[in-house]
């Protein structure tokens, strides 16, 4: 049942009672007992949700109860002071306000709906009302125009909100997966990084850069980019800033790249043919505020043709983010939380995509639970799985009883400190291998969605005591060996416009075998027979690797 259905059968439930009180004619005296009961009643439980820590109590049971305590107390309290002559009548429409933005109800509007149509039956039950309605109809009439207006008028405020919330998300986990990437990308890069204002100002420089030039940031921030970092022509001659083409990234907002150029690093005794790479960020208002320089030796220039690669991507970003804004306005979609999932998972992979071909990855090794890391993962992608219209089921066999048990006590209160080792832990990296799972999940989920009920099934087995192997499966769609192959290439070659694969960046396949590979993780993909369906398998080793910091460099494919 939908959360819209289930929050107006509260409120019917709720009106059913004001109607059963009013239809027996309770009298005022008992009603405003009920009223103080259901106060004192609210004020307790409201606290509890408010104090509490525990996720049972703040979920959506909590949710409910609050919304069914506070519809009766309203309801009654105009009932039982005079319904449309009632002076608490304008509580009906805080209420309803409230609870919609307050409570975050998707359906408050059918409160106010089902009170005008409560308040219709009081008149009508009520001898006294009846006759106060026949000496002052006016009254009654004016009022019901007054909610006929404001229905309406309130639909129109909360679908803005909720429209205005919906973007806020986008944009805040945007801005945080933006952050960290950045981060990441930083601090790893062997290149130089140097980042300048409009006015080739520097602001920012990574640790690569203070090495190289043999100063610490503070010797260089606030310097000119060609004082702080002095680039010369092939003539040995130092270049002007108009060589760098800083004024067209910030025109037309596309990175540059330079060649021809000469850089003396600290380490060398002549100077080394460099690119250069100028690359714009843009403020809120989409207006270029800060330019990214990396200087990169020439031997290895050929990384920079990847970038290219990544337009298309950024393309359908910019496509999917204006049909998600006028779709929105247009009340032409139903199911915003789908089309937000997709428009930041597209961004997240794009980042991704760019932080493994920027710069190296460093494995990290600890051990984890992957059966913990699946489920969770699982749970983390259901939303875009209903979406979608598919079934995500995460499945351990039975016979692993103990796992079973350890997985519901990870999922409890109980301390995780104080949790036994688990039989699928292995020595892996926790950031990349999550990420592969998710970027396979989101491949399957994709692929699936062709067709709607589709199932798509995690499992974790073990494979004696040597490895664990993950399996992802889904029925639909069949594939040949040439199309299985293009599942990990970028933009899925003719899968990209034969399969719903459109709906996605086009690089989760890119990043699940770029990541397996310097994670020297097995990854197959079949057609099994029965049942018939397709199956990717990873197969995860027990024994720690040799070396737990070795640097690998991603290859594109």
């Amino acid at each position: 049942m939908s959360m819209f259905f289930s929050e107006f059968f509260v409120f019917f439930l709720a009106s059913l009672l004001t109607l059963i009180l009013t239809y027996f004619k309770v009298s005022t005296n008992t009603l405003q007992q009920i009223i103080a009961f259901l106060l004192a009643v609210l004020l307790i439980f409201s606290s509890r949700v408010v104090f509490s820590r525990s996720p049972k109590i703040q979920g959506l049971k909590a949710h409910y109860i609050l919304l069914f305590l506070t519809a009766s107390f309203v309801q009654l309290l105009v009932i039982s002071t005079g319904g449309f002559y009632s002076p608490f009548l304008i509580v009906l429409h805080l209420y309803t306000l409230g609870s919609s933005f307050l409570l975050n109800s998707r359906s408050s509007l059918s409160f106010l709906v089902l009170s005008v149509a409560l308040l219709v039956m009081n008149i009508l039950l009520n001898s006294q009302m009846l006759a106060l309605f026949q000496d002052d109809p006016g009254t009654v009439l004016l009022y019901f125009v007054s909610f006929v207006v404001v229905i309406p008028l309130a639909q129109f405020l909360m679908y803005t909100y909720h429209i205005k919330d919906t973007i806020s998300k986008i944009l805040k986990e945007y801005i945080q997966i933006g952050e960290k990437r950045e981060e990441s990308i930083l601090q790893g890069l062997s290149e130089i990084v140097v980042v300048t204002d409009k006015n080739l100002t520097v602001i920012s420089v990574n640790e690569s850069a203070e090495k190289s030039l043999g100063v610490n940031a503070a010797g260089i921030i606030g310097k000119s980019l060609l004082a702080a970092v002095p680039l010369k022509d092939e003539a040995k001659n130092p270049i002007k800033a108009e060589a760098l083409s800083a004024d067209k990234v910030i025109a037309d907002k596309t990175t540059r790249i330079i060649q021809g150029l000469l850089f003396q690093f600290k380490s060398d005794t002549q100077p080394r043919r460099v690119i250069v790479q100028a690359r714009p960020i843009t403020d809120s208002d989409g207006e270029v505020n800060q330019i990214v320089f990396i200087i990169n030796d020439a031997l290895i220039s050929d990384s920079w043709q990847r970038h290219s690669d990544l337009e298309q991507s950024r393309a359908k970003f910019r496509s999917l983010a204006e049909n998600l804004t006028k779709s929105l306005l247009g009340s032409k979609l139903n199911d915003k939380a789908l089309w937000a999932e997709l428009l930041v998972n597209i961004e997240e992979d794009l980042l991704t995509a760019q932080e493994i071909e920027d710069h190296l990855i460093k494995k990290i090794i600890s051990f984890q639970d992957v059966a913990f890391m699946a489920k969770e993962i699982v749970s983390s992608k259901q939303q875009l799985a209903s979406g979608l219209g598919i079934y995500l089921n995460f499945v351990l066999p039975k016979e692993e009883i103990a796992e079973n048990a350890l997985l519901s006590l990870a999922e409890s209160d109980f301390p995780k400190e104080a949790l036994p080792v688990s039989g699928f832990t292995i020595p892996t990296d926790k950031k990349w291998l999550e990420e592969v799972l998710k970027k396979a999940v989101d491949l399957f989920l994709l692929l699936a969605s062709e067709k709607s009920g589709t199932k798509v099934q995690l499992a974790v087995i073990k494979q004696g005591d040597k490895a664990i192997i993950i399996s992802l499966s889904c029925p639909y769609p069949p594939l040949d060996p040439r199309q299985q192959t293009e599942l990990f290439t970028q933009y899925y070659g003719s899968l990209q416009t034969t399969t719903t694969l459109k709906l996605g960046s086009g690089l989760e396949g890119f990043i699940i075998k770029s990541v397996t590979s310097q994670l020297n993780i097995p990854l197959t993909v079949k057609v099994a027979d029965s049942p018939p369906c397709l199956v990717l398998e990873l197969s995860l080793a027990k024994v720690a690797p040799n070396t737990l910091d070795t640097t690998h460099e991603v290859v594109s494919q």
